[in-house]
């Protein structure tokens, strides 16, 4: 904390539960690693309803017809 400089942290979770564990750790980003789409939901409404500053990233298997 009492450095003079900020190194975002970035946690990769591949479960709800490890989800609910990151959550209170506040780091910059959470990536929410092979979740399916609606795991992808369920993660987006438990970060923004605890911690909504934490930005989201999703990986593996996300293709376009899934951006809807």
């Amino acid at each position: 904390r009492d450095a003079p400089w900020h190194m975002p942290v970035e946690i990769e979770v591949r479960t709800i539960e490890e989800l609910r564990r990151a959550i209170p750790l506040e780091p910059a980003v959470i990536m929410l690693d092979n979740f399916d789409d609606a795991a992808i939901l369920e993660g987006v409404r438990l970060i923004r309803e605890i911690s909504p500053r934490i930005r989201l990233e999703a990986s593996g298997g996300i293709l376009p017809e899934r951006l809807a």
